[in-house]
């Protein structure tokens, strides 16, 4: 018996999560949106059985064959086998072209949202990882909508042929073929906001703690730089070799560890999820990056469409170190390039990059936040610029 969409993502949640809708996809929908039809086995064997007969009554008729021995003699059996094989083949491939649209759930919970297929939970998003989120009205159905919130790229096996609607589908994920579709959204766009409030919540109280001194530190045991860590933010940690305007294997190779683990570290991370992060890196060196590189970066021309320099500062002084800040603005392409209207162009970063210099070591600190142009925005970015100004240097330790 096949469950409800409610008992079959209810199955999947962990203890103490609360479900908050569940729905499913309409299949005859999305079939027929596809072009294909839900079909039994005995649609493409019976019509080839019927072919094959056709063509020994024809024979017969022409002489060639006669009929009755074909069918006392048994002559039929290996005809039968042959046709039946062909069509259970054509079911296979079928099925497998359809089988991503069945015992599909929904679901959306007070912590994320569901895909459930035959129980085994095929996505899973917090509020903070749904960067975008886009209501579509359903190709070849006007009375049904998708909602997409991630699309991935599609592998190019053919050269240039066009993407198949199979593969555009699978390309999509969300919530597909709903009939209710736009009351389906709003509620995950309250659900949204309801978690942008809270961390811009958050992120007030950060600043008023770290104006009054009352948040933990992080500190490097043997180079002495340190870095505020409020509160609800996470602290990890990694070694770095080459400073900052040196690219090297080693900015993206190394992996994030908890600081207790040892002091080989030289990058520091703060990070709340899915909103914002302060990163710094230490390196003894002499000033490698430049106001002027970086106030005018020496981009390829395709970089320049979704990065763009919005605000410069050639002198600041964080934590009695001098250098210069610059801050670019990201413009996201979502998860994919597969096709033109699939950029989620209204994802949008600010990167606050500070390079400092004391004389021995080169400081890169980084701040980012996600832009979502509400108020919530001018929180993040005054709980990064706090965290920022926390920063302590190794000047100390150098003397």
């Amino acid at each position: 018996m096949t469950q409800s969409p409610r008992s079959t993502i209810e199955s999947v949640l962990d203890p103490g999560e609360k479900l908050l809708w569940s729905g499913a996809p309409d299949h005859e929908v999305m079939l027929s949106t596809l072009g294909k039809r839900k079909r039994g086995l005995m649609s493409y064997v019976i019509p080839l059985v019927i072919v094959g007969m056709f063509a020994w009554v024809l024979r017969d008729a022409l002489g060639q064959v006669q009929l009755s021995g074909f069918i006392s003699e048994g002559m039929w059996v290996p005809v039968a086998i042959v046709v039946a094989v062909a069509g259970f083949i054509l079911f296979l491939r079928r099925r497998q072209a359809t089988g991503h649209v069945h015992n599909l759930a929904y679901g959306i919970t007070d912590q994320r949202v569901l895909i459930v297929r035959e129980g085994e939970v095929i996505e899973s998003r917090t509020p903070g990882q749904m960067k975008w989120v886009e209501l579509r009205d359903r190709t070849g159905a006007e009375d049904h909508s998708d909602i997409i919130w991630k699309t991935r790229r599609i592998s190019r096996q053919s050269g240039d042929a066009p993407p198949t609607p199979l593969q555009l589908e699978q390309s999509r994920v969300g919530f597909k073929a709903l009939v209710d579709g736009a009351s389906v959204y709003e509620r995950i766009e309250q659900w949204r906001k309801k978690y942008a409030s809270a961390v811009a919540e958050t992120a007030r109280e950060t600043v008023a703690k770290l104006a009054e001194g009352e948040t933990e530190r992080v500190t490097h045991p043997g180079m002495g730089f340190s870095i505020a860590a409020p509160a609800g933010w996470t602290v990890a940690v990694r070694k770095k070799t080459f400073p900052f305007g040196k690219t090297r294997v080693d900015r993206f190779a190394e992996r994030w560890y908890d600081p207790s683990k040892d002091a080989k570290w030289n990058v520091v991370r703060v990070h709340q999820e899915g909103s914002s992060e302060v990163v710094a890196e230490v390196v003894q060196s002499e000033p490698v990056a430049t106001f002027e590189s970086m106030a005018d970066p020496a981009l390829p021309g395709f970089m320049k469409t979704f990065i763009q320099v919005v605000d410069t500062e050639e002198h600041v002084t964080i934590g009695g170190i001098d250098g210069f800040r610059v801050d670019q603005e990201l413009k996201g392409k979502g998860d994919s390039d597969m096709a033109p209207g699939e950029r989620a162009d209204k994802v949008r970063t600010r990167f606050r990059q500070f390079v400092l210099h004391d004389g021995a070591y080169q400081y890169y600190i980084t701040a980012s936040w996600l832009l979502t142009g509400t108020v919530e925005d001018d929180a993040q970015a005054a709980a990064c610029q706090a965290i920022v100004d926390s920063f302590r240097g190794c000047s100390a330790m150098v003397a």
